[in-house]
């Protein structure tokens, strides 16, 4: 995080978004993003981070992380549908809200009806 993430990150932790591209490189590797939603109701980026698996040790390593360099737990994430990212927020941030985003529902939906 640089300097000017790490204000932003303190300034508006309500709302937080996580996603992961998968494999669009390459090199097949991800890259993880996370934004704020600010008080004009626009995305931020706050950290990005380049991970090669979508494992339970990888996303505890990321927000234990976050959470060093901060010491502020989001009061909402919203993510995909993925376990072990859930998992990990709920050990990481234990005091964090965890939704899913309406973009992986309408996704899923349409995919199985």
């Amino acid at each position: 995080m640089s300097p000017t993430q790490k204000e932003l990150y303190n300034k508006y932790n309500d709302v937080t978004i996580i996603d992961t591209t998968y494999n669009t490189n390459r090199f097949q590797m991800m890259l993880c993003i996370i934004a704020v939603v600010d008080n004009n109701y626009k995305s931020r980026i706050v950290a990005t981070a380049i991970i090669d698996d979508e494992t339970l040790n990888t996303y505890r390593w990321l927000f234990d992380t976050i959470l060093t360099e901060t010491g502020i737990s989001p009061g909402i994430i919203f993510t995909d549908s993925d376990p072990s990212m859930i998992q990990s927020i709920k050990e990481i941030y234990v005091n964090t809200k965890h939704l899913l985003c309406i973009f992986h529902i309408d996704l899923n939906l349409r995919k199985k009806l």
